[in-house]
């Protein structure tokens, strides 16, 4: 008898003692509350934004914070735009456009107002940003042209990003920077090639064309004769509407950005700013795309975003 009446005041003594001090079990870490990130943009359509939004949405979706587009009015005062998008609980900015002029005031309007906010697709001092790698596209142009067979080179050159990326082409041809054969009067309505340039211009010559409209001049050049028709052309970031030129042969390859990582990279740069850690210049690979590939999985994406 003694044994189960020992028991039963013992279980009794801890039914009580639980009642007055209670039963504290291991208290759950609140969640975070999410927070939204604006994705800025002159307009709301086009592949490469769609394929930005999607890799800014994948990295959002992995945080569990959130993204949305927004439209800036160019024609209005982006501060008051700015200013509107905080007051709305906004934690952050991805600022894509082409404007340089509205570039430049929205980056100002983010500074005064403390607003984070990360360039996509470009590069300014002083601020966050993803974007292509530029040197990178220029040196993959000059391998392409080199597999191709190609022992003399010509760029059609311009200013900006296309001097990144001929920067990039001279050390990969192991130049200096002013050594390779540019042609900038390739812009120029009637423009005649100078001697200088034509003379590297044989069979099997490498043209290589640093922008988009470089790429189209490339081709009509070829297509009146001022090329000959064994030179080799390669586009660099020519645009995914300059995909039929390679796929009807007047291109032999491209090197196009991938905005999908370059949207994933800006997302998270936008999290490390709000999050107080270090955030900078980050870049994504851009694709060398070619007759070989061009249909392949990887550079579908790339090439034709619009049927993803």
């Amino acid at each position: 008898m003694k044994r189960p009446l020992i028991i039963c005041l013992v279980c009794l003594a801890a039914s009580l003692l639980v009642m007055f001090f209670g039963f504290h079990g291991t208290p759950e870490t609140a969640a975070a509350p999410s927070r939204t990130v604006a994705l800025l943009t002159q307009a709301d359509t086009g592949s490469f934004l769609l394929q930005l939004r999607n890799g800014a949405q994948a990295a959002a979706d992995e945080t569990g914070n959130k993204l949305t587009l927004v439209t800036v009015n160019v024609m209005s005062d982006p501060a008051a735009q700015i200013a509107a998008l905080q007051e709305d609980g906004i934690a952050a900015v991805l600022l894509y456009a082409e404007s340089d002029e509205l570039i430049s005031r929205v980056l100002s309007a983010c500074t005064d107002t403390g607003l984070p906010v990360t360039l996509l697709d470009r590069q300014a001092s002083g601020f966050v940003s993803a974007s292509s790698d530029e040197k990178l596209a220029g040196a993959l142009a000059v391998r392409q042209a080199k597999a191709l067979g190609c022992e003399t080179f010509v760029f059609l050159a311009g200013d900006g990003v296309a001097s990144e990326r001929l920067s990039g082409a001279a050390d990969e041809m192991g130049v200096g920077p002013a050594e390779p054969a540019t042609w900038y009067g390739w812009k120029d309505s009637g423009a005649v090639v100078p001697a200088e340039i034509r003379k590297n211009l044989d069979d099997g010559a490498g043209v290589i064309a640093l922008t988009g409209d470089a790429v189209r001049a490339a081709v009509n050049l070829l297509s009146d004769g001022t090329l000959r028709a064994g030179c080799v052309i390669i586009g660099v970031d020519s645009g995914a509407d300059c995909v039929p030129l390679l796929e009807n042969g007047q291109v032999n390859a491209m090197v196009l950005p991938a905005p999908y990582p370059m949207g994933y990279l800006g997302f998270q740069e936008a999290e490390n700013q709000l999050a107080g850690k270090r955030a900078g210049v980050v870049t994504a690979e851009p694709k060398l795309i070619t007759p070989e590939n061009l249909y392949s999985a990887e550079v579908v994406k790339i090439a034709f975003p619009l049927i993803q």
